[in-house]
This record gives structure tokens, sequence and C-alpha cells, in this order.
């Protein structure tokens, strides 16, 4: 008995010191097991300093924590005072009180809150880590946040332009190894790859949308990156994907005539939209450059609907996470 209150003693008095330690209150008391607990005590900073963990949730975590709760609090009524409903004999449905607009501002701006600290949070790492390179301790935080923001993107011809994108990364890191680097033919497989999700992405949602803009976005891509791996080398891996990019140039000048084709798509392969020729006398006006283009038909007499047509103007790649999560907040695509 006398042992295991003895223990359970000791063991209390760990705790105390171990919470003055991390910043805790003192507890102004002192006991015959001090000495001997003093080294865990010193045992335990080192290891919190070697793992570099912080003795409590730090300032970003508390206010983004702050901001959901608040945000449930004010979504779900919690703290409100309830609002009786209307007697069945008044009607038979029952009217609500719909909750003020006010209210509803706050309880979204709360929302708007969290989301921003949280993402403020997670672009400090992924800014940090733009410029890694395969073996750095943040290379796998730079990929994981290409993958958050294909996650975030809000349409193919977006995702497919961080495809490609992210093709231009891995040639940027192949070039930082070189020609003769290990790693060559692993960075530029990932590269190919990327280089495929895109144009598959961007010429199916020319094709299904009649709208020229994926193409264009291709057609703008492939000059710049045959130049940079033309720079690169000239081996024979090398050839193999300035190879793809000659297969995908022509795969975009082959799809254009069939823009205005009414007819169903052809079977897709590993670049997307096959060109297809058109079938019957229905026709449609490819549009310009607009994501979701207005797109006018020609009937079976010959003569064209007016209809509204941009010049092609590809849009630019996102920039990053606060930029995804910008467009996707303020309902932009």
């Amino acid at each position: 008995m006398n042992t295991s209150v003895f223990h359970r003693r000791r063991a209390e008095r760990l705790a105390q010191l171990l919470d003055e330690s991390s910043g805790g209150p003192a507890h102004h008391s002192r006991s015959a097991h001090d000495p001997e607990l003093a080294g865990y005590v010193r045992l335990s900073d080192t290891l919190t300093a070697a793992a570099g963990v912080l003795p409590g949730p730090g300032r970003e975590f508390r206010t983004g924590l702050r901001a959901m709760l608040v945000a449930t609090a004010e979504r779900d009524g919690i703290g409100t005072t309830a609002v009786p409903e209307r007697d069945p004999e008044y009607g038979s449905r029952r009217a609500r009180v719909a909750p003020p607009l006010v209210a509803r501002g706050r309880a979204k701006g709360a929302i708007l809150v969290g989301l921003a600290a949280g993402t403020l949070a997670l672009s400090g790492m992924s800014a940090a880590s733009g410029n890694a390179m395969p073996g750095d301790p943040l290379y796998s935080v730079k990929r994981s946040t290409e993958s958050a923001r294909l996650a975030l993107a809000g349409s193919d011809v977006g995702r497919g332009q961080l495809y490609l994108e992210f093709a231009r990364n891995r040639l940027a890191e192949a070039q930082s190894i070189g020609p003769h680097g290990a790693d060559l033919s692993g960075m530029l497989d990932d590269m190919d790859a990327d280089t495929r999700n895109g144009v598959r992405l961007l010429t199916s949602a020319a094709m299904d949308k009649h709208d020229r803009t994926g193409l264009d976005v291709i057609d703008a891509f492939v000059p710049q990156q045959r130049a940079d791996l033309t720079a690169l080398g000239n081996s024979a891996r090398i050839r193999q994907s300035q190879a793809l990019l000659d297969q995908i140039a022509r795969r975009s000048a082959d799809l254009r005539p069939g823009l205005g084709c009414a007819s169903g798509a052809a079977a897709p392969d590993e670049l997307g939209a096959t060109p297809q020729q058109c079938t019957g006398t229905g026709t449609v006006r490819p549009s310009g450059s607009l994501p979701h283009p207005e797109a006018t038909t020609t009937g079976a007499t010959g003569t064209t609907n007016p209809g509204t047509t941009r010049s092609p103007s590809p849009t630019a790649s996102p920039s990053g996470l606060l930029g995804d999560l910008g467009r996707i907040l303020g309902g932009g695509h």
C-alpha cells in the first residue's frame, strides 16, 4: 500500500514539474522527489526541442479554431433565443423565422476567416517548398501542394493548365541535375505523365465545348517546352520526350477543323480527343477563349444564328493555393 502511494505521488510530482517546464503555472512547492525527477524533466525538454514540438497550440491554430467554432455556433444558433413556431391552426405549413441577413453574413465571414487562416498556414510552407528539388526535405510538400491545387481547380481546362505547369516544373528539376543525372529518366517520365494528363483534359474540353481555348494553351506550351528540352541535351531519352511534344502539336492541329462539328466525339486515346470528320449537315461555330462558350448552331437551311465570338487568349495558370481558394470563395472558375 505504501509503495503504491509512493509511486503515485512521484508520478503526480513529475507531471507538475513537466507542466511548469512547458510554461504552466508554478505550484510553489518542493518535494523530496525533485532531485530524482529533474533528470526526467531535462530529458523531456531535450526531446521536445529536438522534435520541434510546441508545448501548446500555436497562434495560427488558435485563430483558425476560434473562427470555425464561432461559425458553427452562429450556423447552428447556439446561444440565441429560440423562436416559437407558429400554431398549426394558422396554416398547414409552419412558418419559421428566417435568420437575419446580418447573422448569415457574420457566419459566412467567420467561415472565410477560418479557411483563410488554414490556407495561409499551408501557403507559407508551400511557398517555401516552391524551389525544392528531388531529395530536398520539402520536396514532398511541393508535390502535395500540386495535388492540392489540382483538387481546387474549378474546371477541366484549369486542371489541364496546372498539369502543363507541373510538366514545366519537372523539366526545371531535370535541368538542375543536367543531362547525365542519375534520376533524369525518372524526372522525364513524370514530366511526360503530367504532359499527357494536361493535354488529355484540354483536348477533351475543347471538343466537348467546341472551344479552342484548350488547344491555344497546348500550342503555347509545346514550343517553349521543346526549346527547353533541346537545351537539356540530345540523348535518346530526351528525344523520346521531344517526340511526344511533336505528337501533341500534330494532335492540336488535327483537332481544330473538327471544333465546329456537331457530331459525336470519336473514341479518345492517351492524348484525349481524337480527330473526327463531320457527318451530317449540323455544325457548331467554335467559340474563342470562353471557358463556357455560347455556341451557335446552324440549321438545315445553312443559316447561322448570331452569336458572340472572342479572340483566343489563353488564361494564365493559377499562381498557387491562395489564388485557387480566392477563386472558389469568389465563385469563379
